[in-house]
């Protein structure tokens, strides 16, 4: 299944492809890479020697729609992981790496409520703020995991098993994507005279 979302564009690096995926999660926000990724790798540098509140982990089946889910209540804070993602992550990574993709999303978000200070877009509205929020906990996670691709990657993979659309469905909308971010990038540099931030390489 994997192999799907690689044939579509042949040419593309690692590195592109993940950039691709995380410009696909932000959407209209995609000038915010860069700042995102500085957010991410000080957020990891930071909790590496920060002692904080240790979150415990639950794991049960759930309705399929949930991935995950981070509780807390009086001094005390779990993330929940629903079973069925786990085995849908397995065929694409270690059980370690699929429930450290998971409970790392969750600990990203609860990073947000303890250290609100070091995440730029903790002000900025609700919808944006959101955004970025979930793209920043997908991009923790893939490093937490020590996973080779963004995790977007994987969900379109599963979703693609599941039938929830067909290869040529999913390449033409990866193309699509693709080459408005593109071109739309190209444009801006033909009009400013630079790289907006963010765009791919």
């Amino acid at each position: 299944m994997m192999k799907v979302l690689f044939s579509w564009l042949p040419d593309a690096d690692d590195e592109r492809l993940n950039d691709f995926f995380l410009c696909l999660d932000l959407a209209s926000h995609r000038n915010e890479c860069d700042a995102l990724k500085k957010t991410v790798a000080s957020i990891r540098e930071r909790c590496l020697s920060q002692d904080l509140q240790q979150l415990s982990i639950i794991e049960k089946e759930l309705p399929f729609s949930q991935h995950a889910f981070l509780e807390s209540s009086k001094g005390y804070s779990s993330v929940t992981i629903n079973t069925r993602w786990l085995n849908e992550y397995q065929e694409y990574m270690s059980a370690n790496q699929a429930r450290m993709v998971h409970f790392s999303h969750e600990q990203y978000h609860y990073y947000e409520q303890c250290l609100p200070a070091m995440f730029y877009y903790s002000n900025e509205k609700r919808i944006k703020r959101r955004i970025l929020a979930e793209a920043g906990a997908k991009l923790y996670s893939q490093y937490e995991a020590g996973l080779p691709y963004y995790p977007s990657l994987y969900d379109f993979a599963i979703g693609l098993k599941q039938k929830n659309y067909t290869e040529h469905e999913l390449t033409q909308y990866l193309e699509e994507k693709y080459h408005a971010i593109y071109h739309e990038s190209s444009r801006k540099e033909n009009e400013f005279g630079g790289q907006s931030a963010g765009e791919f390489h």
